[in-house]
């Protein structure tokens, strides 16, 4: 065959398998989640996920829900936690929370009650 004769074959480059590499895109791929739930107080991660059984078996999208790793502490600022599955990642030892400035953390849960129509509410001192 005179096609086959113009071709150059090549082998195939080698798949990376590295575990840490595919766990810190993972990470990197929930921030960005969080920061999509920051803008988007109704953001859902959509899912494919095959239901049926036999020749009905098809795949469907899901909605799930995303959780928001942030919360407010007693003096008005914001804590975030970082997980990874489950579980916090540790800091430093006995640490899983970290603090956001005063003025961040205001703005985000300013941003973050406008966009859900909530009314912000302020410890008692």
């Amino acid at each position: 065959m005179p096609i086959l004769k113009n071709l150059t074959f090549t082998s195939v480059p080698a798949r990376s398998h590295d575990p840490v590499a595919n766990r810190r895109a993972k990470l990197v791929g929930r921030l960005e989640e969080q920061r999509l739930l920051l803008q988007n107080p109704s953001y859902v991660r959509i899912v494919q996920r095959w239901s049926g059984k036999g020749d009905e078996r098809r795949q469907v999208e899901k909605q799930q829900r995303v959780r928001p790793w942030w919360r407010a502490d007693a003096a008005g600022g914001l804590v975030m936690s970082v997980y990874y599955g489950t579980k916090p990642i540790e800091f430093e030892k006995g640490t899983r929370l970290f603090g956001i400035n005063r003025r961040a953390a205001d703005l985000a849960i300013k941003l973050h009650l406008e966009k859900t129509g909530r009314q912000l509410r302020r410890p008692q001192k």
